[in-house]
């Protein structure tokens, strides 16, 4: 509970970040709130890695991290929007296409963490991860952050680019809540749905299996790395069929929630009970997966007008992933302790499913690409 919690708080720092990052997003453009985004992502993960240990700081120890977190999830409520919002303005009759290339480097991002988490506790003891071992991923993580910062630098700025100037609503978001408060209400509950099958079916999974259900799994972060990789790469085949074959987006998305709806409960029926069939649930996860990542970018980027879409994005994409994605794992855990029932995510995988169904029914969300 207390390790969720710590990867709670960069989550729940997400909602204030969308606004600020897309309110510079909008006003002063993409590219150099997308490129300042990258670089204090960097320097906070870099700074987690140098975290003075408990015994010679004491409890600060445990404050400067939460604040690191804190740091990191306000960057990441910039990244993730504005790279949505750039490649769709950039290359707009193709934006499931080149929203999946995206998302597709973002998966492997995650597959290479547990790939070298795997490795990490191969080559190391349980004592050297816990002394020195943890640090290692935060500094690389840093160093590419910064790599990414320079290349970042190269942007351009997109020519189609309009400041918003509205006199009546100062800020962008503002304009949002009173003009488009639908098409917002849709977009968060999409993104909550949306943050589900990555941290339910993958960053939860190696606690889930190890911790929660008692198996005993040594190459899980392995595995889970080599589905990602699976996954990512049918995002991206899904994302060109959409495109060339003018698939869309809504249908894609009716295929994500029945798929999740179908799949869920016999996902984790097999990790409860039938553990040499894991690689079929993993496949199953990766399928549900890229169908998420394939679709959900794009139908963002067709809800809002381009003068505000950075704002809208930002915000709907970080209230649904900050409070979903921060707080299921937390839930989870205090939900099976309670009711002893280790198929309760595939339970809330079902109901998100439907909340998603009735949103489209009730809300009637104009996808119409």
């Amino acid at each position: 509970m207390a390790t969720f919690t710590t990867f709670a708080v960069g989550y729940l720092a997400r909602p204030l970040a969308g606004i600020v990052f897309g309110h510079f997003g909008d006003k002063y453009g993409r590219k150099i709130t997308f490129t300042y985004s990258i670089l204090i992502m960097a320097m906070s993960t870099f700074a987690i890695g140098l975290l003075p240990s408990d015994e010679s700081i004491g409890a600060f120890a445990a404050v400067l991290l939460i604040l690191f977190r804190i740091l990191q999830g306000l960057c990441i409520g910039g990244e993730i929007p504005g790279a949505i919002t750039y490649i769709s303005e950039f290359w707009p009759q193709y934006k499931s296409f080149s929203n999946s290339v995206v998302f597709f480097f973002l998966l492997n991002g995650t597959g290479v963490g547990f790939a070298f988490m795997a490795l990490l506790t191969h080559y190391s003891t349980n004592e050297q991860l816990i002394d020195w071992g943890w640090r290692l991923p935060f500094l690389l993580g840093g160093v590419f952050g910064l790599i990414a910062y320079k290349l970042r630098q190269q942007l351009v700025e997109l020519p189609s680019f309009s400041a918003y100037l509205s006199a009546e609503h100062k800020l962008p978001i503002f304009f949002v809540f009173k003009k488009q408060i639908r098409a917002l209400t849709f977009s968060c509950i999409l993104t909550a749905f949306g943050s589900m099958p990555l941290v339910m079916f993958f960053i939860f999974l190696p606690s889930y299996l190890t911790k929660i259900i008692k198996h005993d799994i040594a190459d899980i972060d392995l595995k889970n790395s080599l589905a990602i990789l699976f996954a990512s790469c049918v995002c991206v085949l899904i994302g060109f069929v959409s495109d060339h074959y003018q698939v869309k987006r809504k249908k894609l998305l009716y295929a994500y929630i029945f798929s999740t709806l179908i799949l869920a409960v016999p996902i984790f029926w097999i990790y409860n009970h039938h553990m040499n069939w894991s690689f079929i649930a993993l496949f199953f996860s990766a399928i549900i997966l890229a169908l998420n990542w394939a679709t959900i970018p794009g139908i963002l980027a067709s809800l809002f007008s381009s003068k505000v879409r950075y704002s809208a994005i930002g915000f709907s994409y970080s209230v649904g992933i900050g409070i979903v994605s921060g707080i299921t794992p937390v839930l989870l855990v205090a939900g099976m302790n309670v009711t002893h029932n280790t198929m309760l995510p595939a339970y809330v995988l079902c109901i998100a499913a439907l909340s998603c169904l009735a949103a489209m029914v009730l809300l009637k969300p104009a996808i119409n690409d």
